[in-house]
């Protein structure tokens, strides 16, 4: 069971997570499922993330891949958006993006990419 920080005090948007937030996330999921590398890289880069953006929308779910690595998802009505890191620094962390009629990889993963990604989620059409 993922440890939840309270929206209100992640972010002033309830829909928004800061740098904390995912931290806390990332350190409770187990470590025989997710590897170290994995969680410091994939934090390291939300930091990043976070120094150009400010915020970020809360994902849906933390999850192992299966294989040691992470896959944090996001979803909105019909549209999936999932970011997969790998378990070690070897391996390029990706998007996968799809709808009912449609899908596709994103890579190599950046800040901009992401942030497109999750405007194209959020977006009406």
């Amino acid at each position: 069971m993922a440890i939840r920080v309270p929206k209100a005090a992640a972010s002033a948007d309830a829909n928004k997570v800061d740098s904390d937030y995912l931290a806390c996330e990332l350190l409770a999921l187990k470590a025989d499922r997710v590897s170290q590398d994995a969680k410091v890289q994939c934090l390291t880069f939300f930091r990043n993330y976070l120094d150009q953006y400010e915020d970020i929308e809360e994902p849906a779910d933390f999850t192992s891949d299966g294989e040691e690595g992470l896959i944090i998802e996001w979803r909105r009505m019909e549209r999936y958006l999932d970011l997969n890191w790998p378990a070690s620094s070897s391996g390029d962390p990706y998007l996968y993006f799809s709808t009912p009629s449609t899908y596709g990889v994103g890579k190599p993963l950046t800040a901009e990419l992401l942030r497109s990604r999750l405007d194209w989620l959020n977006s009406e059409d």
